[in-house]
């Protein structure tokens, strides 16, 4: 394990990285992003999800990539697989604790951060990691994209794949059908 881990946030800078240039670093892919690393040929060390709405959403492809053992290891908030390379994440309720996540024996007891980048650090800390960089962080989300609409309280889906998403480093991250929060 090296001592270095590149969490990969989805922002549109992603777009701007060299994929190549990542190697022989550990490196964090989030959420929809397993569609793009198909298209490429390319896996990152760890996957993870830390979205009900969008674990539950993804939950049949997230079991695939489980499955496909493409990854080293796969994060998610919802108990999916039995597969020894797949650690169920038990988050708390964002703000109930303030307590630090900073071991493996946390993710029974796993303090949620916020959003799936924050928890992606939490988790990097757990293993071990010193050195943590995060790539394609941009913080600046447009909440409603062509072909999104709400459904419910803090709820979004896709009814349309949209032809440019500004939110993302590749146009169809979101695609028609998807649901997800709208970001913390």
């Amino acid at each position: 394990m090296s001592k270095t881990l590149i969490i990969m946030g989805n922002g549109p800078s992603l777009a701007d990285v060299n994929f190549d240039d990542l190697e022989g670093y550990d490196t964090f892919g989030l959420n929809s992003a397993y569609r793009a690393y198909y298209r490429m040929n390319w896996w990152p060390t760890y996957h993870g999800c830390f979205d009900y709405r969008v674990t539950a959403n993804h939950r049949e492809k997230f079991v695939e990539l489980i499955d496909s053992g493409k990854i080293k290891k796969y994060f998610y908030i919802r108990d999916i697989s039995n597969k020894p390379n797949f650690q169920h994440i038990n988050l708390l309720e964002y703000g109930s604790t303030n307590k630090m996540n900073n071991s493996v024996s946390d993710f029974s007891n796993f303090h949620d951060n916020g959003n799936s980048g924050a928890n992606a650090c939490s988790v990097a800390v757990c293993l071990g990691y010193k050195k943590i960089i995060l790539l394609g962080v941009d913080c600046n989300y447009v909440e409603f994209v062509d072909g999104s609409k709400r459904d419910g309280p803090g709820g979004l889906v896709m009814e349309k794949t949209p032809d440019k998403n500004p939110n993302y480093w590749f146009d169809d991250y979101q695609q028609k059908g998807d649901e997800y929060n709208v970001p913390a």
